[in-house]
This record gives C-alpha cells, sequence and structure tokens, in this order.
C-alpha cells in the first residue's frame, strides 16, 4: 500500500486500513468494489482554480473554450473511465496548491 507508507505512525489509519482489508476479504471481487464505489464518488469535483480559469478566459479574452470543457466535464462526473488517462482531465481535477494556498472563498459568493 503507498498510503500506508505516508501513514504507517498513524494508530487511526492503520485501524481503518484492518477494517478495509477485512471488508475486503469478505466481499471478495475487487472489481465489483470498485465498480460500486465509482458509482458513487465522483471522478470530477470543481476545484476552484478550474473555476478561476475559466472565468479568466471569458473576461481576459472572450475565450469560452475552457468554460465550454469544464461545463462538459461536470455534466458527467462519475464517468472516470477515459477521463482517468486524458491530461486535460488531470488537470482540472489536480489540486493546484500554489493557487489554493492564497485563495479565499466566502460565504454567499
Amino acid at each position: 500500500y503507498k498510503l500506508y507508507e505516508i501513514f504507517n505512525q498513524d494508530e487511526k489509519f492503520k485501524q481503518w486500513l484492518s477494517g478495509w482489508d477485512n471488508y475486503l476479504n469478505q466481499n471478495g471481487d475487487i472489481n465489483i468494489i470498485k465498480s460500486s464505489m465509482r458509482q458513487v464518488n465522483p471522478a470530477i469535483i470543481l476545484r476552484n482554480h478550474a473555476v478561476e480559469q475559466a472565468i479568466d478566459s471569458i473576461v481576459e479574452n472572450n475565450d469560452y473554450g475552457p468554460f465550454d470543457f469544464l461545463l462538459s466535464a461536470l455534466a458527467g462526473p462519475y464517468d472516470s473511465k477515459e477521463k482517468n488517462n486524458d491530461e486535460k482531465y488531470q488537470a482540472l481535477i489536480a489540486p493546484n496548491h500554489k493557487f489554493d494556498s492564497y485563495y479565499q472563498t466566502f460565504c454567499g459568493t
């Protein structure tokens, strides 16, 4: 487990991982479990930096391309198979830590 390498000192994580291993052993087919998880966990989660890029593209260049792409991605948030290997989608869903370090949102905006 790659996660185990990151969280190997955390007792709560070790407990969770043990429970997850038990669940997998009791419920069998990993492909069925993956399919079930993909139906309730979206592949696309809206990120602030993606919204800002789309807005900036419209305001600064009258270019709706990034907005249209964002809208099409969000239209099928659970469709992950083809999106997992597409660089444009990966850039859309990846966190932008540099952007997030200074970005603030406010209730009602």
